[in-house]
């Protein structure tokens, strides 16, 4: 699976999730793209997970450390099972972002970037 059917298909599985809701689809980003990427690969290269000091325009992210290429309904899953990370993917406002993936040696990292 290439990085970019990966980033695809974790969206995909947050838009899984928000439909079982009754909410809208999150519509992909490019420029929540840049944000997830510049993110994750910070992560990466620091090898460590944190959040960004930014609000990627009146948004937020999602982030995660997991072993290589875990698959993306466990990511989602992950989140879902967060309160706050939970409430940041079902929110009715949450309706542009991107996904993000950072390797590094021995982790993947992933950023959820959104915005209104």
């Amino acid at each position: 699976m290439t990085a970019g059917q990966w980033e695809m298909d974790t969206l995909a599985e947050i838009n899984k999730q928000r439909a079982q809701y009754g909410l809208e689809p999150v519509l992909w980003d490019w420029l929540m793209q840049q944000f997830a990427d510049d993110q994750s690969r910070q992560m990466a290269e620091r090898n460590y997970l944190f959040h960004s000091n930014r609000f990627a325009l009146q948004g937020g992210e999602c982030c995660e450390q997991c072993p290589h290429w875990t698959p993306p309904w466990k990511i989602v899953e992950t989140w879902m099972s967060s309160p706050p990370h939970r409430g940041w993917l079902l929110h009715p406002e949450t309706r542009h972002g991107a996904i993000g993936i950072g390797n590094n040696q021995w982790w993947s990292y992933v950023a959820f970037s959104f915005s209104r």
